[in-house]
Parts: C-alpha cells; sequence; structure tokens
C-alpha cells in the first residue's frame, strides 16, 4: 500500500527510518481518491470533520479544543481567519482511503499509524521547529505549504521518544522547500522541521507511523 504513495522501491532498503525524502507522486485522480475536503469550506460542510476532534495551535500551544460532536464552524472559521493552523485527529477512522493506507503501512511495517488532517490560512505559520517521536509521511492535499527540515539534534538522538518544540538552534538544513498538490514528503522521527504557509492556504494530511 506504500507504493500507492510513494513510487520508490529503494524506500523501505535505503530510505526509512534514516533520511527526510521528497516525493512527486500522486496524480489528480489518486489524490481525488483520497476524498479529503480540498477547502476550508468543504472541511466545515463535511459531517466527518463535525464528529472529529478538532483543535487549533499556534507556536506549539493549543488554543482552541473542540471535542468529538461539538465542532462549531463559526469557531473554525475565527481562529483561521486569525491564521492559526487547524488539526483534525484521527481521520483515518472517517475516511476509507486513508483507513486502507494507515491498514497497509501498518502491514508493510509492522508498525502502528494514525492520520491526522492540518488546514492552515495563507500567510500563516504551522508549526514552530520540533522534532517528533515518530515517522510522518505529509500528503499534500491543497494549496502550498513551505517546508524547512533539520538534521537530527543531539536531544533527539539520546531521547528519540520524546517529541520536543526547540527553541532558536544551530541545525544543518536538509530540505528547504515548498510543496504542491499530491506532493508527499517524509520525514523520520527525530528530524526537526518547521512549516509556513505564503499567498495560497494549505490542506494536508499527515500519517503519523510508530515504529516498535
Amino acid at each position: 500500500m506504500l507504493s500507492e504513495i510513494i513510487a520508490d522501491s529503494r524506500f523501505k532498503d535505503e530510505i526509512w527510518g534514516k533520511r527526510p525524502s521528497y516525493y512527486k507522486s500522486l496524480s489528480k485522480n489518486r489524490l481525488k481518491q483520497l476524498s479529503v475536503p480540498e477547502t476550508i469550506e468543504d472541511l466545515l460542510e463535511d459531517s466527518r470533520v463535525s464528529n472529529s476532534i478538532f483543535n487549533f495551535y499556534r507556536d506549539g500551544k493549543t488554543l482552541t479544543s473542540l471535542s468529538e460532536g461539538s465542532v462549531d464552524s463559526k469557531v473554525i472559521l475565527q481562529e483561521y481567519d486569525r491564521g492559526f493552523t487547524g488539526r483534525v485527529l484521527g481521520v483515518h477512522k472517517k475516511y476509507f482511503m486513508l483507513s486502507a493506507l494507515c491498514s497497509g503501512i501498518v502491514r508493510d511495517f509492522e508498525c502502528d499509524a494514525q492520520a491526522n488532517l492540518y488546514v492552515t490560512a495563507p500567510d500563516s505559520s504551522g508549526v514552530e521547529l520540533h522534532y517528533d517521536d515518530h515517522d510522518v509521511f505529509v500528503i499534500q492535499i491543497s494549496g502550498k505549504k513551505h517546508w524547512k527540515v533539520y538534521e537530527k539534534t543531539k536531544e533527539a538522538i539520546n531521547r528519540p521518544t520524546c517529541s520536543k518544540h526547540l527553541s532558536s538552534l544551530e541545525l544543518p538544513e536538509i530540505l528547504n522547500m515548498s510543496i504542491d498538490e499530491g506532493d508527499v514528503l517524509y520525514i523520520p522521527k527525530g528530524f526537526s522541521h518547521v512549516t509556513s504557509t505564503s499567498e495560497l492556504p494549505s490542506i494536508h494530511v499527515t500519517i503519523g507511523v510508530y515504529r516498535n
């Protein structure tokens, strides 16, 4: 199932768990098959989102959290217009193709996987510089998002099981690029990254992969 988003026969042996990598691999038809909302308006009209856990954050801090079944479109638009990033948790439970994709990754890599959806307004910061305690596959659904990915810090190597937000650190840069609709970005755990948008809004799905 990984081949559904990454057409790279070398991935499992040469890239998995070792280094970040970028792929321009999803066709528009394949992207459509995921059936994920492509605009903030589509997202607000989707009943699967309203029955999910939805929170907004900026600079690593959760500012508004809406529990399952209590999503308010007015609150979402208010926070979105203020430039905050919205996160819909557990979308693999709501969208069949994302569920199938996560299940395939679980089988291929003998690990756990789950998917979250992120929506960010134009000219906004996404998340502050941080590293995660799990691998991620980023699938850009619509718009554009800029990513900077850095080498692992000593802290990430010594404490690989802890998600950590970082202050200003001098880190070797690995990737500095914008990803467009259909693009896929793989980031192994421990590699620091930060995101932002420019003139376009962004919706992307992140599949978190938890290696045993």
